[in-house]
């Protein structure tokens, strides 16, 4: 599935992640603590491959045109 904006993801297991990432344009991810408080764990500049455990509730914030592929 493809997102854009700004979504959260919780309870998918790991997961393959495609951040497609336009030149000047970021993704922003933050992990969600028990709180509700949001802690910055990565900001992507540039597209990447990469895998995520996407059962810790996890933020995503992207710029437009930016856009974030999960399988």
């Amino acid at each position: 599935m493809k997102y854009t904006g700004t979504f959260t993801l919780r309870n998918m297991g790991d997961r393959r992640i495609f951040a497609h990432v336009p030149d000047g344009e970021h993704i922003a991810v933050y992990a969600l603590n028990e709180d509700g408080d949001e802690v910055l764990i990565d900001r992507f500049v540039v597209s990447v491959i990469g895998y995520a455990d996407l059962d810790i509730p996890t933020k995503f914030i992207c710029s437009p045109g930016a856009e974030v592929d999960i399988i």
